[in-house]
């Protein structure tokens, strides 16, 4: 786990010649950003590493990410691993929050449809639309929805 390996690079640096300190210490700092875990949770994702992916976003919002974009990834990293109950968990938590985020409605909505409710997808997909109309995902995920 990288949080493990934060503990153990802050004792190396106690370790190092005192005019090496600074650049280690900046490096520790930059291992304590949000922003950082976010963007890694996300390549992560774009090369298939969903439960790492999943991990550095759970990291994120533990240093104190924006929980919208946290729950977001965490969502989109769960709905890869087909983990539907963990996934509604993280969203239906974050959806109360944030209702008006368009991630979080058209997650639910994929986690909604693969869990055979077809008609809180459709309403999760529309609503996603809506809050998002240039998003062209939300519109596909609706359109392939079967008729009612």
């Amino acid at each position: 786990m990288p949080d493990l390996a934060s503990e153990q690079l802050q004792a190396a640096v106690r370790l190092l010649p005192p005019e090496e300190v600074p650049s280690a210490q900046a490096l520790l700092r930059q291992i304590q950003e949000p922003e950082r875990w976010l963007r890694l949770g996300d390549l992560l994702m774009s090369h298939g590493e969903y439960e790492a992916a999943a991990n550095a976003y759970d990291h994120a919002a533990a240093l104190g990410a924006p929980l919208a974009d946290a729950a977001a990834g965490l969502g989109s990293a769960l709905i890869a691993l087909e983990a539907w109950e963990d996934a509604a968990q993280v969203l239906n938590q974050e959806i109360e929050a944030a209702p008006n985020d368009a991630r979080i409605c058209n997650n639910l909505g994929v986690v909604a449809r693969e869990t055979g409710n077809v008609e809180q997808a459709r309403h999760l997909f529309a609503k996603a639309v809506e809050l998002a109309p240039d998003w062209d995902l939300p519109q596909k995920n609706l359109e392939a929805l079967p008729k009612p």
